[in-house]
């Protein structure tokens, strides 16, 4: 029977490759089983190293990015509207004042 690691171990792991090596691990600094292991808990390579703490995640800063673009996008539609508004509001004077 295989002597299986838990998560905490790989990423200790991880973190010793990265301290001995002083770069970020490579998945051939690893046993394919080892590799295999990895991916399936953690998901894609980089993942792993966001995990360990190695490596700054990304998911963040997308997180960030498109909360300000649906911010502007937000804002612009409501701009848009307000002028659509204030357009129809001008018409309908215009017809009040025709029609007196």
């Amino acid at each position: 029977m295989q002597n299986l690691k838990t998560k905490e171990e790989y990423l200790e792991a991880l973190r010793e490759v990265a301290r001995k090596e002083g770069r970020l691990p490579k998945k051939s600094d690893f046993s394919e089983a080892d590799v295999n292991r990895i991916k399936g808990m953690f998901g894609p390579w980089p993942w792993a190293l966001e995990a360990a703490g190695l490596k700054e995640s990304k998911q963040e800063e997308r997180r960030a990015k498109n909360a300000a673009r649906r911010l502007r996008a937000k804002q612009k539609r409501e701009n848009e509207k307000s002028s659509v508004q204030c357009v129809c509001e001008r018409k309908e004077d215009y017809f009040e004042k025709e029609n007196h």
